[in-house]
């Protein structure tokens, strides 16, 4: 089903506009619209244009952008946005309790760009110290690496 696609697709432009410190309503649009269309009973793929727009969240841009993804199977916005960050960090993001905001942290403190260079740096130590991240959240990082690599391999 495409909502799930979707879905995933506006949570991705969250975080990303999170680690560009974009503004915080228009975060919250793309979460928001993401939980609702996620949660959709239907596919979106049945809705007029009238009906995206009841979906809570979705207002005229968030409309259109579903209808371009449903009509060519691409939204231009997001591979825009993909193409504004540095190249690993979607793969960062993708590391189970590690967020934009602790991405973002260690891109600009570590130049971390990508999960071999974040393992890297949790084997050696170099995470515990920073703002909001101890030993033990370290540890949960090498464990969602493991977990995120397990992923991929099924």
């Amino acid at each position: 089903m495409k909502n799930q696609e979707i879905a995933r697709i506006f949570s991705t432009m969250a975080d990303i506009l999170e680690f560009k410190k974009e503004n915080v309503f228009k975060i919250r649009a793309y979460r928001r619209a993401a939980l609702n269309i996620e949660g959709l009973s239907g596919s979106v793929e049945e809705l007029s244009g009238e009906e995206l727009l009841e979906i809570p969240g979705v207002g005229k841009e968030l409309a259109a952008k579903i209808g371009e993804y449903l009509q060519t199977g691409r939204m231009h916005a997001f591979e825009k946005m993909k193409g504004e960050v540095p190249r690993g960090l979607l793969d960062l993001l993708a590391v189970p309790g590690l967020g934009p905001k602790t991405a973002r942290l260690l891109h600009e403190q570590l130049h971390v760009t990508n999960i071999d260079e974040l393992e890297q740096a949790a084997r050696e130590h170099r995470l515990s110290g920073m703002p909001g991240i101890s030993g033990k959240t370290e540890e949960n990082i090498l464990k969602g690496i493991d977990t995120s690599r397990r992923g991929k391999e099924q």
